[in-house]
């Protein structure tokens, strides 16, 4: 299992999904919050969608790097820590985070 689709959640737990290390892509469509270190050790994570998600808390990314697209239409703020050590990756239009050592892979408009 690679893929995990989870359409109707609305809550992912604390380390829910930690150390997931073989998960490629998740889908949450109804998701309204995500716990700290939710995603932490997720090694082959790439894309994530992350609904209605309007924080994303400490550590919820750690040492996960390969994500290289974030979908999340209503994000409004990132802990400092979201994403560990590494750098948070650009924001944009608030619908799709872009993170490749901050190159830009694929966009819709910027905000400013």
């Amino acid at each position: 299992l690679c893929y995990l689709d989870c359409t109707n959640a609305k809550l992912i737990n604390k380390s829910a999904f930690a150390e997931c290390v073989s998960m490629t892509r998740y889908s949450f469509e109804k998701a309204e919050e995500v716990g700290c270190q939710a995603f932490a050790g997720n090694a082959s994570l790439v894309q994530i969608e992350l609904g209605k998600v309007k924080k994303l808390p400490q550590n919820v990314f750690f040492e996960c790097a390969q994500l290289r697209y974030i979908v999340a239409n209503c994000l409004e703020e990132v802990d400092d820590e979201a994403f560990g050590a590494r750098k948070s990756p650009q924001i944009i239009k608030n619908k799709l985070w872009v993170a490749a050592e901050q190159e830009l892979l694929e966009y819709e408009e910027f905000v400013e």
